[in-house]
C-alpha cells in the first residue's frame, strides 16, 4: 500500500469505526421477513439483473442482504424505465426490496478494507 494510501486509511479511521458501530447496530438478526433462511447474512456485490434477482430471492426467503453500491450512482439499474417511482426505476425497487443499502468505492484499498470488515461482521 502506496504512503498516499495508507495516510488516506488513517485519515478516514475514526470514520470507518464509527462506520463499523452503527453496522453492528443497524444489521442486527431482524430479518423484515421469517423463512426457512432466517438468520442467514448475504454480503450482496452485484448488479444489473441476474445477481440482484438472485439475492432478492434470497431476502423474500428471510436472509438479510447488505447490498454494496457504487457511490454517486449506485446500481446502473436505478435509472431503468419507464416505469419509474420518483426517481428510481420501479425494476430496481422490485428486485432490491427485503435489502440494505451501502455505498464503497471498491476500487480504492480503503473501500476494499470496509468490505472486508463488512464481511467479518456477517460472518
Amino acid at each position: 500500500m502506496s504512503s498516499l494510501n495508507r495516510l488516506a486509511v488513517a485519515k478516514n479511521k475514526r470514520k470507518f469505526h464509527a462506520f463499523l458501530k452503527i453496522c453492528k447496530q443497524d444489521f442486527s438478526l431482524q430479518a423484515t421477513s421469517s423463512g426457512p433462511l432466517e438468520g442467514y447474512r448475504v454480503l450482496d456485490l452485484t448488479r444489473i439483473l441476474a445477481g440482484p434477482f438472485c439475492t432478492m430471492l434470497l431476502g423474500d426467503l428471510g436472509a438479510e442482504v447488505l447490498k454494496v453500491e457504487k457511490p454517486g450512482q449506485g446500481d446502473e439499474t436505478r435509472r431503468w424505465g419507464p416505469p419509474f417511482r420518483s426517481s428510481e426505476s420501479t425494476y430496481f425497487l422490485s428486485v432490491n426490496r427485503n435489502k440494505k443499502s451501502l455505498t464503497v468505492d471498491i476500487k480504492k484499498p480503503a473501500g476494499q478494507q470496509i468490505v472486508t470488515e463488512v464481511k467479518k461482521l456477517l460472518c
